[in-house]
């Protein structure tokens, strides 16, 4: 299994405050928060947590309101395609597709 660092949006979950990622690289799709104060750096002191993929990751997360949504492959040929949906305060599981 792979293992994805999400950031959880710089260590903090304050990019929420600033509006759903609805779509990849954000609202305006330039990758650009209006947020302040985040983070310059990454290093553990930063990570609010952490999870386990199914297999390698695809794409940049989505938000909407409390839920991380990531997608995924694994098998041996990266076939199976898995979408998670995770909280976004801790990490955990609230559901998982797979096709």
């Amino acid at each position: 299994m792979k293992q994805i660092t999400l950031i959880t949006l710089l260590g903090s979950l304050s990019v929420l405050h600033a509006g759903d990622w609805t779509q990849f690289r954000g609202p305006q799709g330039n990758g650009v928060s209006s947020e302040t104060g985040l983070p310059t750096t990454l290093s553990e002191k930063n990570l609010k947590w952490t999870v386990e993929l199914p297999g390698r990751g695809l794409s940049g997360v989505l938000v909407l309101g409390e839920n991380i949504l990531v997608s995924c492959s694994s098998g041996t040929t990266q076939t199976r395609l898995h979408i998670l949906c995770l909280n976004a305060k801790d990490g955990s599981l609230k559901w998982q597709r797979q096709f």
